[in-house]
């Protein structure tokens, strides 16, 4: 199977650099936005963290005044590639041109999170944007989420996200890796964030690599709160004798753990792919001998409605993060504003 995989995983990391040379070259054209566009990303499939750390920065944005939006694609939104939509809060001030449902989990929990900073739902994001603006004052930022390899718009930071415990996954591209980019695409980042950062972590031979980009890098952790109900009757978490567990995440592990070391029972665990729709008749059979179900948050605002449809209570686990600096985000604020300045 690897013989097989191994040149189309070159044939991946081929395209990939050629895609950037033209786009470096002007030969692709890139669209600018009016304001400070700061793209958060990375160079490997599957959940770095990317969502919580842009409602982070929207949120230290806002602390200082500015009026941020976020630009995200929706991935398997059910939107056409031409369309697009905007949340503000639980609002769908702009919905779709013609889908008539919109499955946008990570949107709509930023949206919930960040009350009046609206998220624009798009493929095309320059053209979401656009549209955006014949309604809507233009933001001061617009935070590009999943946004590396989206070169078509121009953007003023980079911020790149690897996963502190195997950043370069096993060094290969898609299908063979993990990888979009090789490692050496980091060369065109502004500023490192190491997520799921232990002080052992990363490696001492990919430190040593990082170490010669000269980037500013930031470190942080996920921490798990305690959960947090919002359907049924109230209960708390420690009075809940048995759970059942629902997630559809890329990495589920971490949320194992953390369940195990809060000293949860947990009495099922009902698995999806990651932003895959639950099969709500399974977990109603799941639930008939556990007291309670618990999923993450992303998870929830996939299908809120469906979750209400419940006999049993539902709680989510609450996503924080612990950076290693608490300045980190007023220095990588601080670091694109200087930028506009130059």
């Amino acid at each position: 199977m690897i013989k097989l995989l191994l040149p189309l995983a070159w044939l991946y990391a081929w395209v990939a650099r050629w895609r950037v040379a033209l786009y470096q070259r002007g030969i692709f054209r890139q669209h600018r936005l009016p304001g400070v566009v700061v793209s958060v990303g990375n160079i490997e499939v599957g959940g770095t963290g990317k969502s919580p750390v842009v409602i982070a920065l929207c949120e230290a944005l806002k602390a200082q005044g500015a009026r941020p939006a976020v630009l995200t694609r929706g991935y398997r939104s059910g939107l056409a590639a031409d369309e697009s939509a905007v949340l503000i809060a639980s609002t769908m001030p702009m919905p779709p041109q013609k889908a008539s449902r919109l499955h946008a989990d990570e949107a709509t929990m930023q949206a919930q999170q960040l009350e009046d900073v609206p998220i624009i739902i798009g493929r095309r994001r320059y053209e979401a944007a656009l549209r955006f603006l014949t309604q809507f004052a233009a933001p001061t930022h617009w935070i590009l989420d999943d946004g590396f390899q989206h070169l078509r718009l121009a953007r003023d930071c980079d911020i790149v996200l690897l996963n502190a415990a195997a950043p370069f996954d096993t060094g290969f591209c898609l299908p063979l890796g993990r990888l979009r980019e090789l490692p050496k695409a980091l060369a065109r980042a502004d500023v490192l964030i190491l997520t799921r950062a232990a002080p052992d972590l990363p490696p001492p031979a990919v430190r040593t690599y990082l170490d010669t980009l000269g980037l500013p890098t930031h470190r942080l952790r996920f921490i798990d709160g305690k959960p947090r109900q919002l359907i049924g009757p109230i209960k708390a978490p420690e009075k809940v004798a048995s759970w059942t567990l629902a997630l559809g995440i890329a990495r589920p592990e971490r949320v194992l753990k953390s369940l195990k070391t809060q000293g949860l029972n947990l009495a099922h665990h009902y698995s999806a792919g990651d932003h895959e729709e639950f099969d709500f008749d399974r977990i109603k059979t799941l639930l008939a001998s556990s007291d309670a179900l618990i999923t993450s948050e992303k998870d929830y605002w996939r299908a809120p409605g469906r979750f209400a449809e419940l006999a049993s209570p539902v709680y989510v686990l609450p996503l924080e993060l612990e950076w290693e600096r608490p300045s980190s985000l007023i220095e990588i604020i601080e670091l694109f504003t200087e930028s506009l300045h130059k």
